[in-house]
């Protein structure tokens, strides 16, 4: 708790909010500037202040969970199964192409155009 309480505090200062997902197991952190979906420099100035946090409290990173996961479909017509995807999974549409999770959670799904059925 005491991390979480540290991330709130430089967050507030930075005027830059990330995701944090609190477990039995851990703390997960997601940094993304959503105004330009997609990390930013403030993102990086964030992670440090944080990682300096946690090293303070004597928690140990884990630079290896690190991810970005996104979920392609092929499909002959993406429009047409765009929106079943969507109301199974409770996410937004991007465009014509990509559905995002609105809370932040799971990967974004992008249907990729497929010219002929694949065996």
């Amino acid at each position: 708790m005491a991390l979480v309480d540290a991330i709130g505090r430089l967050a507030d200062d930075a005027n830059h909010h990330p995701d944090v997902d609190l477990r039995n197991e851990g703390v997960t952190i997601r940094l993304k500037s959503y105004d330009i979906d997609a990390l930013s420099e403030r993102d990086v100035t964030l992670a440090r202040q944080i990682s300096v946090a946690a090293r303070g409290l004597n928690l140990p990173a884990g630079p290896t969970a690190v991810q970005t996961v996104q979920v392609t479909i092929d499909a002959l017509v993406g429009a047409g199964v765009m929106p079943f995807w969507r109301a199974v999974l409770g996410y937004q549409a991007m465009g014509d192409e990509e559905l995002f999770d609105p809370r932040g959670r799971g990967p974004s799904f992008w249907f990729q155009q497929m010219d002929a059925p694949r065996p």
